[in-house]
């Protein structure tokens, strides 16, 4: 989806209304990056990285600066529009994915200050959609979450609490999908409440610190709001509908020679990489798969984070990175 700028003008595949856009954000040099030579440099949606041998240039939806606030990140990068079609109906997915450190949850999550400036876009999508909710005087709008993580493979219900945690198991629907299997679906009264819980919840992740990261995430997370839209008397003439837009705060891929990694933390370096390039190829084969004339085999269920997003990569999903 992040291709060289001249592939993607000479295909012809820059275009508002993809159903994958992906955005850019580019977080501040930190205190032992100080000093050292900028090379990135970007326009509203193109970006110029150069090392000392090269330079490239990539096109995208969005490029955000190191000025920019929480608020403009959730105004501009898409996040409202993907809010409002999960409410027709339709699955929406929002990735924060790059190598560790990058500010994936800073970002997602944010500053947990209590300070409504502060928030990340959970929060601010949290408070968004109980404010959409408001618009459909004609019908009941069911709001639920759901929130889990991934780490090693394995998966844990964050709205349970640490000390209660089993693991739950993947399984196959044969007309739904993959789901996971025991989860909680916790009922969203109130927007303080639910904000509340979600933040608990989130705070009770796996992370250890390295040499790049104080507080790394060690898991792939997926927070997930579900919709359902039914029609308040029988005589309605839409259906009801049932949507949900996912977040997905994905564990950053690491270079143990950088991060100085070891014992049980490189051990989650290994699961964290080795999902991260399952992903890569999920969607590398769809793209391919999309172009040829026969369908390709796209190794979905190589990994658990690739069967729980089949969902949100293919049909009729809108999907942000």
């Amino acid at each position: 989806t992040m291709q060289p700028l001249k592939k993607q003008r000479k295909r012809g595949i820059i275009e508002d209304s993809e159903a994958i856009s992906v955005c850019v954000r580019i977080r501040p040099l930190v205190k032992h990056e100080r000093g050292q030579k900028e090379c990135v440099l970007y326009d509203k949606n193109e970006i110029k990285v150069s090392s000392a041998k090269k330079s490239y240039e990539f096109a995208c939806s969005h490029v955000f600066g190191t000025s920019a606030s929480k608020a403009t990140v959730f105004e501009r990068s898409g996040v409202r529009p993907l809010l409002k079609a999960s409410l027709h109906g339709y699955n929406s997915t929002i990735f924060a994915y790059g190598p560790t450190g990058c500010g994936k949850t800073f970002s997602v999550l944010g500053e947990l200050s209590g300070k409504h400036n502060s928030e990340g876009l959970i929060p601010r999508s949290i408070r968004e959609m109980f404010t959409l909710k408001e618009l459909f005087a004609d019908r009941t709008i069911k709001l639920r979450i759901s929130c889990f993580e991934i780490y090693r493979e394995t998966i844990h219900d964050l709205f349970v609490p640490a000390a209660d945690r089993s693991s739950l198991l993947c399984r196959e629907h044969p007309k739904y999908g993959f789901f996971v299997d025991g989860l909680l679906l916790q009922q969203c009264a109130e927007v303080n409440g639910t904000l509340t819980e979600v933040i608990t919840a989130l705070k009770s992740r796996q992370t250890a610190n390295h040499l790049l990261n104080e507080r790394s995430s060690r898991s792939h997370c997926m927070l997930s709001l579900h919709l359902d839209s039914l029609p308040n008397s029988e005589e309605a003439t839409t259906p009801p509908t049932y949507g949900s837009t996912t977040f997905v705060d994905l564990a950053g891929s690491e270079r143990p020679k950088e991060t100085g990694s070891c014992g049980n933390t490189l051990r989650d370096a290994g699961y964290i990489n080795k999902s991260l390039y399952i992903l890569g190829k999920v969607i590398s084969g769809m793209i391919g798969s999309s172009k040829a004339k026969r369908k390709q085999s796209v190794p979905f269920r190589d990994s658990v984070l690739t069967k729980l997003l089949i969902g949100s990569l293919g049909g009729t999903s809108k999907t942000m990175m």
